[in-house]
Order: C-alpha cells, then sequence, then structure tokens
C-alpha cells in the first residue's frame, strides 16, 4: 500500500513536472515571438502584496504579463479588445478573473473590432407577382445589390385558413448572387366552402436569415423591408338546374351573341338582349352616288334611288334634263328647261308618269358637247381661210 503511495506520488510529480515544462517551453515559445517581450519598455500597471501587472510596449506591439502569488482574484482594466496569449485567465467585458498562483499574458488591442455593417436592407425585394384563373402564382425573389447575401428567403401568408398552398413557415435559399433573381411558384387551392363575395388576400415580405436591425448587431445583414400584397375576390360561376339543359348535359351561357356588337361574348350560348353598338342603328341610304344618300345613316335600307325616265303625255321631243340641276346653270333652251321642269313637277305630283330605263343627259353634258363642236368649227374655218388666203396670193403673183 505503501508502495503504491508512493509509485503515485512519484507519478504526480512527473505529471506537475510534464505541465510545468510545458508551461515553460509554451512561455519560452511566446517570448521567442514576441517583439514586446523581448525589446519593449517596462512599466507598471498595477502592484500589490500578491499580485503584480506590468507592461511591455513596442511600437509593433504592447504585452501585459500577470503574476498572481495569492488566491484568485478580478482586476478592471482589460477589455474585450485584449487577447489572453498565455494562462487561463478571462477578460469578460472590463472584467478580468485572474486564476490563484498563475502567470498569464496579455495582448492588447489585439482584437480588431469588425467593420460597421453596411445598410443592405432595401437589397432584397420580392416583384414580378402574377397569378392566373386557378390561382397559380409566381414571384421573384430579386438581389438588386452588387454584394452576395446569405440565407435569402420568402414568407408567404394568406388571410383565410380555407386557401391551401403557402408552406407553413419561411422559404430559404442557401446564397443569392448579385443582381440575380430566384423565380418562386405556388398552386393555391380554394375551399369550396368559401362562399362567393369573400375577398381573400396575399402576403409576401423579403427575408434573411439571422438578420438584425441592431446598429450594435454583429449579423452580417439588415432585415429586409420589401414586401408584396395581392387581393382577389371569390367569384365561382353558379350552375343552377335553371341555366342547364338536361337532354345533352350543357349548361346555357347569358350573353350578347351579336358579332358585331361591342361587347359581343364568344362563350355565350343564348342572347339576353344586353347587346350594345358603337351608335344607334340609322336606317337609310348609304350608298353616296345615290340621288336620296343620306350621309347620316349606318344601316342600308335599300331605298336607294339613282336615276328616272321623264316620260310624259305633253312631251314634243322626248328631251330629258337632270333633275337635280343648279339653279345658278344657264339654260340655253328656254323651252325645253321649262318643258323638263313641267315634266318633273307632274311626276312629283301626280304620280302618273312611269319609271322607265334610267338615263340621264345633264345640261352640263350638253354645253360640253356644244362647246367642243363650236370650237372644232371655228378651227375648221380657220384653216380654211388660210388655205384660201396662201392660195389667192399664190395666184396674184
Amino acid at each position: 500500500f505503501v508502495k503504491d503511495l508512493e509509485i503515485e506520488a512519484i507519478i504526480g510529480i512527473f505529471d506537475w513536472e510534464s505541465a510545468l515544462f510545458d508551461k515553460i517551453s509554451a512561455l519560452g515559445r511566446l517570448r521567442a515571438e514576441s517583439i514586446a517581450i523581448k525589446q519593449g519598455a517596462y512599466t507598471t500597471r498595477y502592484a500589490s502584496p500578491d499580485l503584480l501587472i506590468y507592461d511591455m510596449s513596442h511600437p509593433e506591439q504592447n504585452m501585459s504579463i500577470i503574476l498572481n502569488r495569492g488566491s484568485a482574484t478580478t482586476y478592471e482594466g482589460f477589455s474585450n479588445t485584449d487577447l489572453v496569449r498565455f494562462g487561463d485567465t478571462v477578460i469578460t467585458s472590463s472584467t478580468t478573473s485572474i486564476p490563484a498562483n498563475s502567470v498569464s499574458v496579455i495582448e492588447l488591442d489585439v482584437v480588431t473590432e469588425p467593420p460597421p455593417r453596411e445598410q443592405d436592407s432595401e437589397c432584397l425585394i420580392v416583384n414580378n407577382f402574377t397569378i392566373n384563373a386557378t390561382y397559380f402564382i409566381t414571384l421573384d425573389l430579386t438581389n438588386t445589390c452588387d454584394k452576395e447575401i446569405h440565407y435569402p428567403g420568402v414568407n408567404s401568408s394568406v388571410n383565410n385558413a380555407l386557401v391551401d398552398g403557402f408552406p407553413d413557415n419561411t422559404e430559404w435559399f442557401y446564397l443569392i448572387d448579385p443582381y440575380t433573381s430566384y423565380n418562386m411558384t405556388w398552386q393555391l387551392s380554394i375551399n369550396e366552402t368559401i362562399p362567393n363575395g369573400s375577398t381573400i388576400m396575399l402576403n409576401f415580405a423579403a427575408a434573411i436569415l439571422n438578420c438584425s436591425d441592431d446598429e450594435e448587431s454583429t449579423q452580417s445583414h439588415y432585415c429586409p423591408t420589401s414586401t408584396l400584397s395581392h387581393t382577389f375576390i371569390i367569384n365561382r360561376p353558379t350552375n343552377s338546374s335553371n341555366d342547364s339543359d338536361d337532354s345533352n348535359g350543357t349548361n346555357t351561357v347569358l350573353g350578347c351573341t351579336d358579332s358585331t356588337a361591342t361587347n359581343f361574348d364568344a362563350a355565350a350560348t343564348e342572347d339576353d338582349g344586353s347587346c350594345v353598338y358603337s351608335s344607334p342603328a340609322v336606317p337609310g341610304c348609304t350608298d353616296s352616288t345615290a340621288l336620296n344618300f343620306n350621309a347620316t345613316a349606318n344601316q342600308d335600307d335599300g331605298t336607294c334611288q339613282y336615276t328616272i325616265d321623264l316620260s310624259t303625255n305633253n312631251s314634243t321631243n322626248n328631251q330629258t334634263t337632270d333633275i337635280n340641276q343648279n339653279n345658278t346653270d344657264r339654260v340655253e333652251d328656254n323651252e325645253e328647261n321649262n318643258l323638263a321642269s313641267n315634266v318633273d313637277n307632274s311626276s312629283q305630283n301626280n304620280g302618273t308618269n312611269t319609271v322607265k330605263d334610267t338615263e340621264i343627259i345633264t345640261d352640263a353634258e350638253e354645253k360640253s358637247s356644244l362647246r367642243e363642236f363650236v370650237r372644232n368649227g371655228l378651227a375648221v374655218a380657220v384653216f380654211c381661210s388660210l388655205a384660201f388666203l396662201l392660195f389667192t396670193t399664190i395666184r396674184k403673183r
């Protein structure tokens, strides 16, 4: 038993010596590596009967050595920017906990503060929302900035529990590159018990995992501010027995079936009298060449009149004239003009004259033919006169 105790004591001594040797070796390596310990200027920071703290200062490095030969204690004077390079001393905020009978080495101002966070709450957005008649939804999650964002996502929700299709939590991605979009899709299912006329609101929000708006936070990203909402109303078609044909199983669809109407419904199977036209129908003659052309008519009623044959019992030469003659025209033959006027009035008032084959020779045409005849005659006369004059002159010579 005594031998066992001796052996344990010897082993304990060996372990202590080995640990001491390791600590001395580590301290030696630190001294060899530290320019402040080797070449720094010595200044006392704190001194008491059991505790001594001194600094070794060098332009490239500052070190503090703590020698405690008493019980465990604390010291106020170090900060989170200082790093324990040797020993079991612990720095928490501004309080330094020093173990009993210990040696510690602290490197000053070695821990650099992280750079201030860049405000990036506007980088991640939700946009390009679409929804079709079957409630199939598409949406883009877009990174609008020139830096990558880790763990972006979209939080989607709906205001009615009877609408299914959205997940119960945020949908995350591992990373989104600068100026990149992820297209997301959902297929909604509308419960039949939701009454017609119910308003459904969809909400979407961009998200970043572990984001924080706290200015002192160490998180990489601020929380996104982009949101998007869409509202629609449930409006299902009704299929009552009155609207269906039991003989063939097809439903009657009421609407405007006139393809010329402005509200023509190609799906309508029965006209309900709701057709709307661009303007009210105005019947009349729409042919601009007809005698009774109506400029305000937009629907031809087949009443267009073109020409009439002026045949009367008291006409002696069957001379015809234009019934639309302008009163300002000069009339060369008064007798014929008066006869045509009498015939026109007789045909309008008595209704006894018969409308025959249509042919009109207007005054303008008569005048044009007469002028052409006169011009040709004058030309021939001048030519003959010149020829005769030339002939006579030659004979005199």
